[in-house]
């Protein structure tokens, strides 16, 4: 929706589902104060969730009871987890030769907390 979103109170996005969309299940390329609760984000096209930066006190940039799931065994080829950044930006995981660069695209730095 927004490249950078900020808001000046918390916002907090709810009961939200994303499956098969052919790219992002959930981009956050720079958030603030911003939560998501139950979502449901399955089977897309590059990563489940993309998170780029956190810009927010600690505890106010969150995930909550939510599902996140790369890939399944639904399609012809096999099932991978592919988490490609640690908290220091380095990149891990592993590319297919059916997809590259798949999985969980997490903040370079401390702040998004991510809860059940």
């Amino acid at each position: 929706i927004f490249d950078i979103y900020e808001p000046t109170t918390p916002a907090v996005f709810k009961n939200f589902v994303s499956y098969r969309n052919g790219r992002s299940g959930m981009a956050a390329t720079v958030m603030g104060m911003v939560g998501y609760e139950n979502f449901t984000i399955a089977e897309n096209g590059k990563f489940s969730f993309d998170g780029r930066q956190v810009r927010a006190p600690w505890g106010t940039a969150f995930m909550r009871d939510s599902l996140l799931v790369d890939q399944s065994t639904i399609d012809q080829h096999p099932s991978t987890v592919d988490v490609f950044a640690d908290g220091n930006g380095n990149l891990l995981g592993q590319m297919t030769p059916q997809r590259q660069f798949t999985g969980l695209f997490l903040p370079f730095l401390t702040g998004l907390l991510i809860d059940k």
